[in-house]
């Protein structure tokens, strides 16, 4: 798995750990897609947050972004 640079700043601010997106993304507790057509793998870290992480849609193997949402979408 590839993370973009601003994935890595990305988790890098909140505090998560390449384990933690990989997990999530090897086992998402739902999947969504963005307005592109992304796919956008869901859950959530031992604090609670939930975290998306988006996929490039003809890469799955690589993170474009994390997203922390202090609420589920």
């Amino acid at each position: 798995m590839r993370f973009s640079h601003h994935a890595k700043n990305r988790m890098r601010k909140e505090g998560l750990g390449f384990d933690l997106i990989k997990a999530i993304v090897r086992a998402p507790l739902r999947r969504r897609w963005d307005e592109a057509g992304n796919p956008i793998a869901v859950g959530h870290d031992l604090a609670g947050r939930h975290i998306e992480v988006v996929l490039a849609l003809d890469d799955p193997g690589y993170v474009i972004t994390v997203i922390v949402r202090r609420t589920p979408r």
